[in-house]
């Protein structure tokens, strides 16, 4: 879809900047109706490249990246991300630069994860995520983007039903709603999440404000 507008725009005078602008109010209900095979194909194929069209610099730190490779203090490789690993002397990095089969080690002193997420990985070592599952609280999205969440965001327990007073907000529920970090989405999912527990038969507001606090 973004490809065909993109090749369409520039006759009516516009760019892919407007194509990204566009979609970006629209990106959870995009998500929701997307089939379980298209999310993946979309996570493993375009997630990346819609990344680096979505969230964009401003000119000014384009000029100051551009300065800082002209006077080598900064270089760019491009690859595919596979371990990094802590050492006594820092950090080793293992990639595989695009266009390579070969992995290639990089030593360096510091290292700063900026792959946005990580998939779910089960067993974790954080004891409240894993106690969940455990217990049979709830069980890992079917992409392992988090632990699964239905439309309504309540959380899916082990056993496939949903839970009646547990319920998900922010990037827990990046499964079900796949954007869902930025300001105006968490404002829009919180009010959503209001209005859905106050029509609750019985939840009245004075309940609601007791259970947050």
């Amino acid at each position: 879809m973004m490809t065909s507008l993109n090749r369409s725009l520039p006759d009516a005078g516009g760019e892919w900047r407007d194509v990204t602008d566009g979609l970006r109010p629209h990106p959870q209900l995009l998500w929701r109706h997307l089939r379980h095979k298209s999310r993946g194909r979309f996570l493993q194929h375009a997630s990346s490249m819609r990344d680096t069209h979505r969230h964009r610099m401003p000119p000014s730190s384009v000029a100051r990246i551009a300065q800082a490779q002209a006077s080598g203090l900064l270089r760019i490789v491009k690859g595919h991300f596979h371990k990094a690993l802590k050492t006594a002397r820092g950090t080793t990095v293992t990639y595989r630069p695009s266009g390579g089969s070969e992995p290639v080690r990089l030593e360096v002193s510091h290292a700063l994860n900026c792959c946005d997420f990580r998939r779910l990985s089960l067993p974790t070592q954080n004891r409240l995520m894993q106690s969940m599952p455990d217990g049979g609280f709830a069980r890992a999205d079917e992409l392992k983007l988090g632990l699964g969440f239905d439309q309504h965001e309540a959380l899916i327990e082990s056993h496939g039903r949903s839970a009646e007073r547990i319920f998900g907000i922010g990037p827990r529920i990046r499964g079900a709603s796949w954007e869902i970090t930025a300001g105006p989405n968490l404002r829009e999912q919180a009010a959503r999440l209001a209005e859905l527990q106050l029509g609750m038969p019985g939840l009245s507001i004075s309940d609601a404000c007791r259970d947050i606090r």
